[in-house]
């Protein structure tokens, strides 16, 4: 039983890890893809 949920420790933890971590990387994303429109426009407008 201990062993059983040791194993199931070990993989939950590298999942939630990815999982964290490319939620993480879209939201990154996401407000780089925001700021490069807010600095696009702008740029449009002194031009």
């Amino acid at each position: 039983m201990h062993t059983h949920l040791r194993v199931r420790m070990g993989w939950s933890i590298p999942f939630f890890h990815y999982l964290y971590g490319y939620v993480w990387c879209s939201h990154v994303f996401m407000f780089e893809l925001h700021f490069l429109k807010l600095e696009s426009e702008a740029l449009s407008l002194l031009l």
